[in-house]
């Protein structure tokens, strides 16, 4: 068994990553300064994830921007996309998620009553 490792390493210039903004609703880019790696990469049993100046929420619906211009979306390995079908995708799941935060809530069982006799 290998113990887990964590390894951050410089990016290469051009790589960035790109979330939408609905309200002008177009990608904003946020420069990737390096790679947090963290896994073991011999049980190829690892995550790598960008690291940004600032914050950047990983939670959040993204995309990276390669130096040759098509994008990668996380959940797709191995597929590339052009900046519209990016757009479209992020501003897609951008939308999902608000209006599961807009769905109101279940209410509540009714409430059991015991009587005692």
């Amino acid at each position: 068994m290998t113990d887990k490792t964590r390894t951050i390493i410089p990016a290469q210039p051009g790589w960035y990553v790109a979330t939408f903004a609905a309200e002008t609703n177009h990608l904003d880019h946020i420069a990737i300064v390096a790679w947090d790696i963290k896994g073991t990469v011999d049980d190829n049993d690892y995550t790598v994830n960008p690291m940004t100046y600032g914050y950047f929420d990983l939670s959040h619906p993204f995309a990276i921007k390669r130096p040759d211009g098509m994008y990668e979306v996380p959940g797709f390995d191995g597929v590339t996309f052009n900046e519209t079908s990016v757009l479209v995708h992020l501003g897609d799941e951008c939308d999902q998620r608000e209006a599961q935060r807009n769905r109101a809530p279940p209410p509540d069982p009714p409430l059991r009553t015991t009587s005692t006799s």
